[in-house]
């Protein structure tokens, strides 16, 4: 039980007895005695909590992340809490100690590090102690990079911000991160999909410069590879010519229990491709794209060189859609849980960032109807002749004129929306 005392000329003290039974006090100098009474009961809250080991409470641990050095040196000294290592910790050395330590980081994964990074400093400055950052400019930083970029990119910076805020919790250099409870924004940005036919990638593809780059364009649209990383990781070696499959290595994640490897069909239109890239292939080749292994070279570049000189308009995530686009025609035809192995996904992903909607479904489903429309008309004709023997051929015409304009309105249809036939 913490208890407040007054003192001569207006200070106040708070008197505790800590776990081992020793009286201790924090001096508060001149404090009213409603503010007084405050500081004890977060001060009672973070005695149960040692004396429990239990965590502290959310309002008292936002509390002690508010508070000025001088209380909160006095709390450290009589045990209640720890002293306060982050006042000389600045932001810009903080990440970067953060990404100092962390070399199992993916070469993307990294490079969304160091944007964050750049977007924390941008924002607050290099030399801002993380402990000055609260959840309210949390909040104005997150609504500042709404200004500048796509919800997707805000949503990266976010999720990246707590995961190194939440390193500094569990550093205890904070007792709660400022990111905590911000909500994550939506990933999901369907004004950049489009879905790329495959008379458009053909076209693009006879436009390729040489045969490694026409190996690279079927394996991100006929093979739903991901393109730099799993194009450049795939050996001959994975290539299975006799029953038909090519096995996948992601190092994306290699860190599952698949060890990041999965096998898909050798689908006919990669399978003619890559024929032509093995025969071309020199002796020993291990890897089968040996030209643009450079990091530093940008396939995504080269790639709207090409796709310009074949005369298309470039789309959108140039190489996520081609996968996209795959995605959405093997769904058409196979169950979603097997596309989704065979696209190194999941379900839920692949509704939310792959599958799409084309304007053949749309065709498809307006000639449905006709067809329908045909067979309503053949059964309602069948009963009328059933219920009229002696009216046969009045029945007879009904039936002719009916499937006549429901073939008709197909026809139309048809000819406005024409079926895209998948290959595959």
């Amino acid at each position: 039980m913490a208890s407040v005392v007054n003192d001569p000329n207006g200070r106040k003290r708070i008197l505790f007895v800590d776990a081992d039974e020793n009286r201790k006090a924090i001096r508060l100098g001149k404090i009213d005695r409603k503010s007084a009474g405050a500081i004890a009961r977060h001060v009672e809250a973070l005695l149960s909590a040692k004396i429990g080991g239990q965590p502290i409470p959310r309002d008292t641990a936002a509390w002690l992340a508010n508070i000025g050095a001088a209380l909160h040196t006095r709390l450290a000294r009589v045990g209640l809490i720890q002293h306060r290592q982050e006042i000389s910790i600045p932001l810009g050395p903080f990440i970067d100690a953060f990404l100092a330590g962390r070399e199992d980081l993916k070469p993307n994964t990294k490079t969304a590090f160091v944007q964050t990074r750049k977007a924390l400093v941008r924002h607050f400055g290099e030399n801002k102690p993380i402990i000055g950052i609260n959840a309210g400019d949390a909040d104005e930083w997150a609504a500042a990079l709404r200004k500048d970029y796509a919800p997707a990119t805000v949503a990266t910076f976010v999720k990246k911000a707590r995961q190194m805020f939440r390193h500094a919790v569990r550093k205890r250099l904070l007792t709660e991160s400022p990111f905590a409870s911000m909500r994550v924004p939506s990933q999901v940005n369907k004004a950049r999909e489009e879905f790329v036919s495959r008379e458009t990638i053909g076209q693009v593809i006879d436009a390729a410069p040489n045969l490694e780059w026409r190996v690279i364009i079927a394996l991100a649209r006929y093979g739903g590879l991901r393109t730099p990383s799993e194009t450049l990781s795939l050996q001959w070696s994975y290539v299975d010519w006799k029953r038909g499959r090519l096995t996948v290595f992601s190092p994306k994640v290699e860190h599952l229990p698949s060890g990041g490897f999965r096998t898909i069909p050798l689908f006919p239109e990669l399978r003619a491709i890559l024929a032509d890239a093995f025969d071309a292939a020199q002796e020993g080749s291990v890897y089968v794209i040996n030209r643009y292994r450079d990091a530093k070279q940008n396939l995504r570049t080269h790639f709207l060189r090409i796709i310009r000189k074949a005369g298309a308009q470039p789309w959108g995530r140039l190489f996520h859609n081609l996968r996209a686009s795959l995605e959405t025609e093997l769904a058409q035809d196979h169950p979603i849980h097997v596309v989704a192995q065979w696209l190194g996904n999941t379900p839920k992903i692949a509704a939310a960032h792959y599958l799409q909607v084309r304007d053949s479904d749309f065709d498809r489903a307006l000639l449905g109807g006709a067809k329908s429309g045909a067979l309503a008309a053949q059964k309602a004709a069948q009963q009328a002749d059933a219920e009229n023997g002696d009216d046969s051929q009045k029945a007879q015409e009904t039936l002719e004129k009916s499937t006549r304009e429901c073939v008709f309105a197909g026809n139309d249809v048809e000819a406005k929306y024409p079926r895209q036939e998948s290959n595959l």
